[in-house]
């Protein structure tokens, strides 16, 4: 989410803690179901937070626990809400902090829905904009990979690296190997290390990202977009299969006009001799094994077709990429701003 975005998102909570003595309205529809509670002094309008989309809801829910806390930082996938980090949706994501001593505090103090870790993170690590306090984001993308798997890091790397030409993504890449460095022997390292490994440059969304992952769990090597004339195929596996990860839920979410330009996309491409199958964000979010075995008889259908007539051509960002949230980052840069 852009500057914009996240202050649209702000601009309705309400902190109690900072209400004057005879403020009795906002306590009244509080009482009446009028303001919906994101943490312990922290509300949002109960209607315009019925509006909102899953993702903007939960970012609400991690800006509102940073705002709660004085000595708190999100970290996790909380931090990579805040950070635009991508995030592998869940029906069950909790809101993710960790205090500076280490250590979480009695469960008996914790909002419902939260989770502190006992995770140390160092004051180089934190962004701070306003009330709020996030891990950066290469220090977010370790900590995913090192506490949800090699899939979920290979996502979040991506998103680190995602648009950025080859000497931008080397530098990126030697800061995250320094702070790899630093955190040796934590907890989960060698995951974070893996999954930094298979990440490129060169992924366009989280569900794509989550599909190369997968499919490298599975023993496949696709290759990340590549130009095939005037398209761009999402990945490509043994040369002549497409694979096609669509960002809408399912088809029926998708544009008519959308879904017209893709049939003829795809019918050139099979005369051009390839097998194309996609998939959408649904699916890619559900069980894998719903829809690899689809993409298994896509793959011996592929082979017997011979060699694709046009070949492939490997594609190279030229940025600029995804922005970086960093310990450097001055306050208001991303829109996060005190509530009222």
């Amino acid at each position: 989410m852009d500057a914009d975005q996240i202050d649209l998102l702000v601009q309705d909570l309400v902190d109690v803690r900072r209400l004057s003595v005879n403020d009795t309205e906002t306590h009244e529809y509080i009482g009446a179901g009028l303001l919906t509670q994101l943490s312990w002094s922290v509300y949002v309008d109960a209607w315009a937070w019925g509006e909102l989309r899953p993702n903007e809801q939960q970012f609400l829910r991690c800006y509102a626990a940073s705002c709660q806390s004085s000595k708190a930082v999100l970290v996790g996938r909380s931090a990579a809400r805040l950070g635009n980090v991508w995030v592998v949706p869940t029906s069950d994501e909790q809101v993710e902090l960790a205090l500076p001593n280490g250590q979480p505090s009695a469960k008996s103090r914790w909002f419902p829905g939260y989770l502190y870790r006992s995770m140390t993170v160092a004051d180089r690590d934190i962004v701070q904009v306003g009330d709020v306090r996030y891990t950066d984001s290469i220090r977010t993308a370790i900590d995913i990979a090192r506490l949800y798997g090699f899939r979920e890091g290979v996502v979040a790397f991506d998103s680190v690296f995602s648009g950025h030409n080859v000497e931008t993504a080397n530098g990126i890449l030697s800061g995250i190997q320094a702070t790899l460095n630093r955190m040796r022997g934590t907890r989960g390292i060698g995951v974070a290390r893996e999954a930094l490994s298979n990440a490129t440059n060169l992924s366009e969304s989280p569900y794509e990202s989550l599909v190369r992952a997968t499919l490298l769990q599975n023993g496949m090597k696709p290759q990340p977009q590549v130009r095939i004339g005037n398209f761009r195929a999402d990945l490509l596996i043994d040369d002549t299969l497409i694979l096609e990860v669509d960002p809408h839920p399912t088809l029926e979410d998708k544009p008519d006009e959308a879904i017209r330009e893709q049939k003829q996309r795809d019918a050139w491409l099979k005369d051009q001799g390839y097998e194309v199958v996609r998939l959408f964000a649904n699916e890619v979010c559900g069980d894998e094994s719903a829809w690899l075995p689809e993409l298994a008889a896509a793959r011996q259908r592929a082979g017997s077709h011979g060699p694709a007539l046009l070949k492939p051509v490997k594609y190279a960002p030229q940025g600029p990429g995804r922005h970086l949230a960093s310990h450097e980052q001055r306050p208001g840069v991303v829109g996060v701003r005190s509530l009222r």
